[in-house]
């Protein structure tokens, strides 16, 4: 009982945004976990700690790949992108829904006319296309599934999000 009690380690306030992401029918991993050091954390006043169900009817196994890509896409809004050998100021981070998505995602605002890219990890472009208008639904049933770099430019202000495509 002992050696529980000293691997406790959810009572402390975590500086830096902190994700927990679990799923209920998870066999091994008891959720609760999750949800308890989520409570904890906010409860010392943590400022930006979450705990998220990425897919309640899932067991250990199949808990893995919507953790993973989620997990992908939270770390991913704190850095700077990175296309080829051309470095992308980060201006603004945009929603893309539904993110993941199968065949069509929608744009949060962006300006018309600006020039929308998708590129897939290694930097290859994908899609490129101007804005019709301030919302568009873009078409991706052609991409192969994975995860995609979004980047919409407009001369001033760069828009960007994770995409994953499944």
């Amino acid at each position: 009982m002992d050696a529980f009690r000293e691997n406790d380690v959810y009572d402390w306030t975590p500086q830096a945004p902190t994700r927990f992401y679990y799923c209920t029918a998870d066999d091994q991993v008891v959720y609760l976990n999750s949800v308890v050091a989520d409570s904890v954390m906010n409860a010392n006043g943590a400022a930006d700690v979450m705990a998220i169900d990425v897919n309640p009817a899932a067991d250990h196994g199949e808990c893995v790949p919507p953790a993973m890509i989620q997990c992908l896409l939270f770390f991913g809004t704190f850095q700077e992108l990175t296309v080829g050998n051309e470095n992308i100021a980060v201006s603004q981070q945009i929603d893309l829904s539904p993110n993941p998505a199968e065949n069509f995602i929608r744009t949060g605002s962006i300006p018309a006319g600006a020039m929308i890219e998708i590129f897939d990890l290694n930097g290859q472009l994908m899609y490129k296309q101007k804005a019709r208008s301030s919302q568009e639904t873009i078409d991706i049933s052609s991409l192969p599934n994975g995860l995609y770099l979004f980047r919409a430019t407009d001369g001033i202000y760069q828009y960007h999000s994770r995409l994953v495509k499944y």
